[in-house]
């Protein structure tokens, strides 16, 4: 991972979140400044040279599909990460995991990066912890799979051979670009100058809609959608030329980066793109009928002075479908604070990803 990824990821993050909820809402009358504040919540998290962070995921199902097919009544499931960026090419990510009701987090998994050049798998960890998953969901069929898997410690991955090997294979086109910014700065530029001018548009759109469902300061964002103000929401913006819009916004994610090193996706693939948000506002619309209920909320918010400030987010969802009950929570902390040296040691008994392919496709032969 290149310089500074993490921050990259962080306003990425908050970019989907946003639009994800579904659109944006003035809390006031006076545009110009709801829309500094957006712009200095972006500008304050994209500035971020984060170090440290954690990801945690947690979500609760209950759908009569999950009886007929895992035999389960509800499946509740949570994943958390813990990533050191030590510095600009050696970092770790710890996984962790827990399953059903009030069970501690247990060890997942850990990947070091080190060089930006060989990635460390713990892979007997990681081989445990599903058999443990899939033996608490009861799926037999699973723990047979992995249990047969040959014994390994640690997987150790070459990006440079990994790469040429997935271009070799048929249909299959690798190209590590995403993780191998050669310019993070720019492809942080250009989320942040994306994020900033949907969030404004959505804003000015949807300033006379009925409930509010954006608030916040210069350092605080919150988002909060539900049934009874997307359809509202969905009108206002099929108000807009997409299509012009759309326009602009290339015109200044490529302002940013002419060389459109970044910024590709945002033009070979327009069509397709503003149809289908055409399609979802359209369908979204159409939709006045249904009485499903669900809330969705996200929080965002910088604390702290440049040097030592902590970015938080948390998106909540909740849902009632008939008889499917969805719940899931997202949040995320990243730290600009000195990371501890606690890298795990480059292990001595890694076997290599490729070789272990080869033991695994001699084993399936046999």
């Amino acid at each position: 991972m290149k310089r500074r990824i993490m921050s990259i990821l962080l306003v990425l993050a908050l970019a989907i979140s946003m639009i994800s909820c579904g659109g944006t809402k003035q809390s006031s009358t006076n545009t110009k400044k709801e829309e500094l504040n957006v712009n200095a919540l972006l500008d304050s998290i994209s500035d971020m040279k984060a170090k440290s962070g954690e990801f945690t995921m947690d979500f609760d199902i209950s759908d009569p599909s999950l009886k007929t097919q895992l035999g389960l009544d509800s499946l509740k499931f949570a994943i958390k990460a813990s990533c050191i960026q030590k510095d600009e090419k050696n970092s770790q990510v710890n996984l962790s995991y827990k399953v059903g009701e009030g069970s501690d987090y247990k060890a997942l998994t850990s990947f070091l990066t080190k060089d930006n050049k060989t990635i460390y798998i713990d892979f007997a960890t990681l081989k445990k912890a599903l058999i443990d998953v899939f033996n608490t969901y009861k799926v037999s069929e699973a723990i047979a799979m992995i249990s047969i898997l040959p014994e390994a410690n640690y997987l150790k991955i070459d990006m440079e051979q990994l790469t040429s090997y997935t271009k070799s294979i048929s249909g299959v086109q690798g190209n590590m670009t995403a993780l191998e910014m050669e310019d993070p700065e720019k492809a942080q530029k250009v989320i942040t100058t994306a994020a900033q001018y949907i969030l404004t548009t959505m804003q000015e759109a949807t300033k006379d809609v009925k409930p509010v469902f954006l608030s916040g300061s210069d350092k605080e964002l919150k988002v909060e959608i539900s049934n009874k103000n997307l359809i509202p929401v969905c009108e206002a913006l099929s108000k807009l030329d997409i299509d012009a819009k759309y326009d602009e916004l290339v015109n200044k994610v490529k302002a940013v980066d002419s060389n459109e090193e970044y910024t590709k996706e945002f033009t070979t693939n327009k069509s397709q793109i503003v149809s289908e948000i055409k399609e979802t506002l359209e369908k979204a619309k159409s939709n006045k009928e249904n009485k499903d209920e669900f809330k969705v909320e996200c929080e965002t918010k910088v604390s702290g002075e440049k040097g030592n400030r902590t970015f938080a987010c948390k998106f909540t969802a909740a849902g009632v479908e008939k008889t499917t009950k969805v719940n899931m929570t997202l949040e995320m902390t990243v730290c600009e604070k000195e990371a501890s040296d606690a890298m795990i040691s480059v292990p001595t008994d890694a076997v290599d990803i490729m070789e272990y392919i080869g033991n695994v496709s001699k084993m399936l032969k046999q």
